[in-house]
């Protein structure tokens, strides 16, 4: 049977509500082993916010993969977003106003409208603020 274990290197925060921008040290703040095969260079972060409240919370831990999408082919998705300025956001992808513009949507504030998204990357898990932890 093969290894069920991953280990998520967690590089930083994701705004969901807050604005939060990248720490590249380097280093990770934490490394959290789950009893699940996560697909090769997934990464994590903390939940910063509760504009996405009630699907995430402030504290939760999110994975997400290590492949960068365009934003046209994550479109109605909600993925992890490097937006132009660095923040970094989980959020709702939408069509812009004009063609290279986007809206970002939450489920719990107002949309952040025509911004420019560097990458998009999927979400692969999410592990709630109460659990993480303890792994």
């Amino acid at each position: 049977m093969p290894d069920r274990k991953s280990v998520i290197p967690v590089l930083g925060y994701v705004g969901a509500g807050a604005a939060v921008y990248p720490i590249d040290d380097g280093d990770p703040l934490y490394e959290v082993s789950v009893a699940a095969a996560l697909p090769q260079g997934t990464v994590g972060a903390i939940v910063r916010g509760d504009s996405m409240y009630p699907i995430f919370e402030d504290g939760d831990l999110v994975a997400y993969s290590g492949k960068e999408l365009t934003a046209d082919d994550a479109l109605g998705q909600t993925c992890m977003v490097r937006l132009e300025d660095d923040r970094m956001l989980i959020k709702t992808i939408r069509r812009g106003s004009e063609p290279g513009l986007f809206t970002l949507s939450s489920t719990n504030a107002p949309d952040i409208e025509d911004v420019r998204i560097v990458w998009a990357r999927k979400l692969v898990i999410r592990i709630s603020r109460e659990f993480w932890r303890q792994f």
